[in-house]
């Protein structure tokens, strides 16, 4: 026979059995069966609603709360104490924003199916601009109702409030922090 085909010139018959079995007992076992996989629950479609809702209700209560602290009786006055009320609205409002931010990529299971990540992504990006800018609005018009209370220059003020308030100076730094991020 030509080279590499057939038996081994010097096999018997029964070499040629044993090749066979010991071949067949080695047969491939085949691959088991997955399990099913489980699934998680259908979220219904209205509790992306839901929680756009309540994140514009959490802004509302923090509005009922500036209001009921005199935030309305300060701004209809005028002056520098109208300017410094809707400083202080700006804060609640950033501070609130940056909340519903970090919850947004808690990745809160719930939350991440009713919503989506590419949307909870969405809106944490809307909520990051969104709250520095409003953090700034904070520290402009705040500094600009103190210093004109004061009869101070707004440069003056703001260092005063960095180097006198309490927390100023941690705030400061946090600002900071966040404008490197933004």
């Amino acid at each position: 026979p030509a080279i590499g085909f057939g038996p081994p010139p010097h096999s018997t018959a029964s070499d040629r059995g044993a090749m066979t079995a010991a071949a067949s007992a080695h047969r491939p076992v085949p691959a088991p069966i997955p399990a099913p996989v489980a699934r998680l629950p259908v979220t219904p479609r209205w509790w992306a609603d839901a929680g756009a809702v309540a994140a514009g209700l959490s802004l509302l209560i923090v509005t009922v709360l500036w209001v009921g602290n005199g935030g309305v009786r300060q701004l209809t006055a005028g002056g520098a104490g109208a300017t410094s009320a809707i400083g202080r609205l700006a804060g609640l409002w950033a501070s609130d924003l940056l909340l519903l931010q970090v919850l947004a990529m808690a990745r809160i299971p719930l939350v991440e199916r009713a919503l989506g990540q590419d949307r909870l992504a969405r809106w944490h990006r809307w909520a990051g601009f969104t709250s520095f800018w409003l953090m700034v609005t904070h520290v402009v018009l705040i500094t600009l109702g103190y210093a004109g209370a004061a009869h101070a220059s707004a440069f003056a003020e703001l260092w005063e409030m960095i180097r006198t308030y309490p927390g100023m100076l941690v705030a400061t730094a946090t600002a900071g922090a966040l404008a490197v991020a933004t």
